[in-house]
């Protein structure tokens, strides 16, 4: 997360680490491991506090910005040459292994793909694993100059369109889910942005808070603190729906606002440079460890030779070899590309 040379590399960790729980959790989802509940708890909710850092670092970096028409296309240039190369790569190779095995998707599925509306549309009409959390993040984007505007005019301004997006949850998932929250969510609409909205909108709500957040006397005991009620609050209790999105909204912003706030500790943490050069792939890690697991699993069976170990061991050394040349020799470069592009568009204009 970076604006006018400054980075919040603590973020950059956060990011980093939450990629990696994601695909620690998928493989071991996959290769049908007893998972210990925890990692349970941690891998879906590691994608929604992926939803709370966007809001939060779209937030620090165009806070200041007027969203007139001309930066809001600018806004949307740097957007789109962020996120859709990778997914378009993504997208393309599933497809080719999707037909390579003699099946078929639909031209208009493939359409709103590669347009990245899916989550517009039909949100969970997404072709590669992981992606629909990327439809959502499209969709959390074309909202955002309209959310900043929110939060700029007044402070409780802001806290009235976290609050809404909070009852636009429950009222969406009461009338989708037959009226019923005693259910657990079905797939199709735990992966609709309306499910989701809130985690953007608390993100932001916690840059636009800062200042009170800051005033955490504790921040590495409040966020240890946290981080444990959290897991207890998931795995020991098992609270409504309707309570447990109050409590999981309230501990995530008291966890990545005690990271936030935190002294940054020296490079030389072999974990600490691990989990922040793991946060600038952190998108490669997401979408890319998929990919690398099918075709580990290929390459076992071709040598004749299986085992859960071999199988998580070997996707994760690929994903981060993958994510990291992709980074450096195609996201970098078309990032910097879009950057240009979008300051000779403003300057033109």
């Amino acid at each position: 997360m970076k604006r006018d040379g400054k980075r919040f590399e603590n973020l950059d960790v956060l990011r980093g680490s939450l990629a990696i729980l994601v695909m620690i959790y998928h493989l071991c989802i996959w290769e049908s491991l007893n998972c210990p509940k925890v990692l349970m708890v941690a891998g879906p909710y590691s994608v929604c506090s992926f939803f709370l850092l966007s809001g939060l670092s779209l937030s620090f970096v165009y806070d200041g910005r007027f969203f007139n028409s001309r930066q809001i296309i600018k806004y949307a240039i740097s957007r789109c040459f962020r996120i859709y190369p990778l997914l378009w790569i993504v997208i393309t190779t599933v497809l080719l292994i999707i037909y390579s095995n003699g099946d078929h998707v639909g031209w208009k599925i493939i359409s709103i793909n590669y347009l990245g509306i899916f989550s517009f549309v039909k949100p969970e009409c997404y072709i590669n694993c992981g992606a629909w959390s990327v439809g959502n993040e499209i969709v959390f984007y074309t909202i955002f100059p309209l959310a900043i505007f929110i939060f700029r005019s007044s402070a409780w301004a802001g806290f009235f369109l976290l609050f809404s997006s909070v009852v636009g949850k429950f009222i969406f998932l009461y009338l989708a889910n037959e009226m019923d929250f005693s259910r657990d969510i079905p797939w199709n609409l735990y992966v609709n942005p309306l499910n989701n909205l809130h985690f953007f909108i608390l993100g932001m709500f916690i840059y636009f808070n800062k200042d009170y957040f800051r005033s955490i006397k504790r921040p590495c005991f409040s966020l240890l603190f946290s981080i444990f009620l959290f897991f207890i609050s998931q795995v020991v209790f098992n609270f409504p729906i309707y309570i447990n999105i109050f409590i999981v909204d309230s501990l995530l912003a008291v966890i990545v606002s005690s990271i936030f706030i935190l002294k940054e500790p020296s490079k030389i943490n072999i974990l600490y440079v691990v989990g922040f050069q793991s946060g600038l792939v952190s998108y490669g890690i997401y979408l890319i460890h998929p990919l690398s697991y099918n075709f580990v699993k290929w390459f076992l069976f071709i040598l004749d030779f299986d085992g859960p170990f071999a199988a998580i061991s070997l996707s994760v050394f690929l994903t981060f070899i993958a994510s990291f040349v992709i980074y450096k020799y195609i996201e970098a470069p078309i990032i910097s590309l879009g950057k240009y592009l979008s300051f000779k568009f403003y300057s033109a204009t």
